[in-house]
């Protein structure tokens, strides 16, 4: 008598695709609307600290969109993967630049005018509408994506994938109409706790959209006997 166990088993049991998508939302949003607060001109940091932490942040970002790359068999989001974490490099790039402007006039002691030199500006319109900007707006696309294709496997966590690519821009559009009545991206917070949220509570479950994953019967403990 032989007995068997039919029980599956996959090499992927976390659902990595989403998981890494709420992480990357995380890495990116809550530097980029705190930058402000964090180290702007009435910053709680010397703007001198407060580029080798965003410069930190975005490398982060950059491994976890190769590693969101990674984790997904879905071609549009592994393109929007490479184009975000490239425009995320040119942020970098910027940053760089900034921080050279401010350690070369005071470092810790530079006054809040290095904000407005020449050199300082260039190099944050390099960092910000180079970088910062088109890796949200890429960022909020491949979220977009996720979402759609999660919806048309009838994965009800394709909502969450929506959320913050949708409400980052609704808030983006309130900003540029000079009507968002707060400096924080307040819906596309809330956008990101949600996915982060679920796909943290799913994390055992894997989406249609991870590698390695197909339709399995679901898993069972019974014992199958067989002569």
């Amino acid at each position: 008598m032989v007995i068997e166990s039919a029980t599956a088993v996959t090499h992927f049991p976390e659902a990595l695709m989403l998981v890494r998508l709420a992480l990357v939302w995380l890495f990116v949003i809550v530097p980029f609307t705190l930058a402000g607060a964090i180290g702007g001109p009435t910053g709680l940091l010397p703007h001198v600290v407060f580029h080798p932490i965003y410069i930190a942040f975005l490398l982060a970002t950059i491994v976890l969109l190769v590693r969101l790359r990674g984790a997904t068999r879905h071609r549009g989001i592994r393109v929007l993967s490479v184009v975000a974490a490239v425009a995320s490099a040119i942020a970098i790039a910027g940053q760089i630049g900034e921080e050279i402007t401010v350690v070369a006039n005071g470092g810790m002691h530079a006054p809040d005018s290095v904000l407005e030199q020449s050199d300082h500006l260039t190099w944050a319109i390099i960092s910000v509408l180079g970088g910062l900007f088109p890796s949200l707006l890429v960022l909020a696309a491949l979220s977009i994506v996720a979402g759609i294709a999660l919806l048309r496997g009838k994965d009800w966590r394709g909502w969450a994938a929506l959320a913050p690519g949708v409400l980052y821009v609704v808030d983006f559009v309130l900003s540029v109409a000079g009507l968002r009545v707060s400096q924080l991206s307040i819906p596309t917070f809330v956008g990101v706790i949600v996915l982060a949220a679920v796909a943290w509570a799913t994390r055992a479950v894997p989406t249609s959209l991870d590698v390695g994953t197909q339709a399995l019967p679901a898993p069972s403990d019974s014992v199958i006997l067989a002569p």
